[in-house]
């Protein structure tokens, strides 16, 4: 419903208003996510199978000597003595946001509307609007610098039938 220059709209299960150029029909939420996958683990582990068919490979030395840490979602290599993620050496490096939000945030701006507002995508990932914002920066400097992670992630989506 658009009122003014504003529109109120659905999303993500609250009633939030936005500028009409923002207005979007997010079918893709940190719910539905999260029913596929019900912790970060479950998608950790998703995406480490399709993104290491053949087993974890430590990205600092390129060996396959890696185990894996129990207590974390992190691998440690036994030849190089370094502890690595699936996320290692993508623009999610580092992150401390749980992945199935960084999982929403994908969706939403390479697949089910590349303009979407940082307002919209907060609610939709149940984030703050600055954190939005900065997901929105790194998926798209991650289109340029890390086109084949970003294709991992938007396949996963649509395998699991989330799009």
């Amino acid at each position: 419903m658009t009122v003014g220059n504003l529109a109120v709209v659905l999303v993500g299960g609250r009633i939030g208003s936005w500028p009409a150029r923002s207005v979007v029909a997010v079918n893709l939420e940190l719910a539905v996510v999260e029913e596929t996958f019900p912790t970060a683990a479950h998608l950790v582990d998703r995406i480490e199978r399709a993104r290491w068919p053949t087993g974890s490979r430590c990205p600092y030395c390129n060996t396959r000597h890696a185990s894996r840490i129990k207590t974390e979602l992190r691998h440690h290599c036994n030849y190089c003595n370094t502890s690595f993620s699936v996320t290692t050496g993508t623009f999610l490096h580092g992150s401390r946001l749980d992945p199935r939000k960084w999982l929403v945030a994908v969706g939403l701006r390479l697949v089910t509307l590349p303009d979407v507002s940082a307002r919209a995508l907060a609610v939709a990932a149940g984030v703050n609007r600055n954190t939005a914002c900065r997901m929105l920066n790194k998926v798209g400097r991650g289109r340029h610098e890390d086109a084949a992670f970003l294709t991992l992630l938007v396949e996963l989506l649509y395998e699991e039938e989330l799009l």
